[in-house]
């Protein structure tokens, strides 16, 4: 009896000590997040945090009451179970306050709030057309090559649902961020389920074309519908940035595997540069494609990956077009390059723009938040101006947007 009781008095103490939410991250941490997100989180932890407390009590009344070894039997099992209730939500409390708390500094976290601004404009551009519910969005820092997200609405290791999208960026990309609205992406294709509708779309067009390329590209679809929504909302910049991150020596870039939703790397960047010739004619991605290729040259790749890239190359402009201007359902029966205005970052537009920023920086600020995304892109894609310098600037400018404190919110 006393094990039983001292084993719940150890968790459900643990469990009370979580319910301080605001000590799990610092006080500057908190105060780096948008204001509506900030009482989202609280909100939603410390609802998280109460139901396991009121759990625990409830167990340590009923241990009050033990009269058979019966019951004894079944509350051993039931505190056992809190136990790993308990685990379960700090993973997921922990989950959050630890990319919360990469905002501690104050410069860094004017930055990541700029970047909830730029992701929350991409989800706006799309579902609210749609009349689709904008989550919230916490951007935080992390090393590695790679984005990722964890998206608004996935069930957590506690059995809840994720109340904001969690997208990680980069360090190096922290001032070229069109990973970002590569991220923000998955979460629009999830909340339009379009996922398995490219899937389906890719198959069928391309079935009667070649199986084995048809099967590939179904595969992909997930990754392929991210990469789209950043290339409409960033153009050539999308294009540039996922060339320096998945480019690399020997046979790296022709790694197939039919269990990962990520395309062979070197279809990955031809595909891109061939949505650029299919929105906006010849560019400074043709060079790329070349380029790509001298880089790269098929002797690098077994056989069989060989024959599927092969086959695959000769379908990207129709594949190209069957994603960016064949209507979908999760698109209101448009294609993807209808819903939104592409114009806005059509080289055409962007050279304009530069000609005028050129002319007086300040001019950015008649720019839209992802067109200044494009432009910066832009600018070091083409290879005009100084990268370190562009770089500069767009890290100002996050930082601007960021003290703003402006977001589009339609929560549950």
């Amino acid at each position: 009896m006393h094990t039983l009781k001292r084993q719940l008095a150890h968790w459900l103490y643990a469990a009370e000590s979580l319910a301080h939410v605001e000590n799990m991250a610092s006080d500057d941490a908190w105060k780096g997040l948008h204001d509506t997100t900030a009482v989202i989180m609280k909100q939603y932890l410390q609802n998280n945090i109460s139901h396991l407390v009121n759990k625990g009590k409830k167990l340590q009344d009923q241990l009050i009451h033990i009269n058979t070894n019966e019951v004894r039997g079944q509350l051993r099992k039931a505190i056992l179970r809190y136990k790993a209730d308990y685990l379960k939500i700090e993973t997921t409390i922990h989950f959050y306050t630890d990319a919360i708390n990469t905002r501690t500094n104050s410069q860094t976290a004017l930055i990541l709030k700029g970047c909830d601004v730029l992701c929350n404009e991409c989800l706006h551009l799309f579902l609210t057309p749609l009349n689709k519910l904008l989550p919230a969005v916490i951007s935080y820092l992390d090393k590695g090559a790679g984005a990722a997200i964890m998206k608004a609405g996935l069930r957590l290791w506690d059995g809840s649902l994720s109340p904001a999208a969690l997208i990680k960026i980069t360090f190096h990309n922290l001032r070229q961020p069109t990973a970002l609205l590569h991220e923000c992406g998955h979460q629009i294709a999830h909340v339009l389920h379009w996922n398995k509708e490219l899937s389906k779309t890719l198959f069928t067009n391309l079935e009667y074309k070649d199986k084995a390329v048809a099967k590939a590209f179904s595969n992909w679809s997930s990754e392929i519908a991210a990469d789209a929504i950043a290339l409409v909302t960033t153009g050539f910049a999308a294009v540039a940035a996922l060339h320096d991150v998945v480019d690399g020596e020997g046979g790296m870039v022709f790694h197939y595997d039919a269990n990962d939703p990520h395309p062979i790397s070197y279809l990955r960047v031809l595909l891109n540069c061939a949505f650029c010739n299919c929105l906006f004619g010849k560019g400074s991605w043709d060079d790329m494609t070349l380029q790509w290729k001298q880089n790269h040259p098929l002797t690098d790749c077994d056989e069989g990956t060989r024959k599927l890239i092969i086959k695959a190359t000769t379908y990207l402009p129709l594949i190209a077009e069957v994603i960016l201007k064949q209507p979908q359902i999760a698109f209101g029966n448009k294609a993807i390059s209808s819903l939104i205005n592409i114009s806005k970052v059509a080289p055409i537009t962007l050279g304009k723009l530069n000609d005028a920023y050129v002319q007086n920086p300040n001019y950015v600020q008649n720019c839209t938040a992802l067109q200044m995304v494009a432009l910066t892109g832009y600018r070091v894609g083409i290879g005009i101006g100084n990268v370190k310098t562009d770089l500069k600037n767009m890290q100002n400018y996050l930082i601007k947007i960021g003290n703003q404190n402006i977001q589009h919110y339609s929560l549950n």
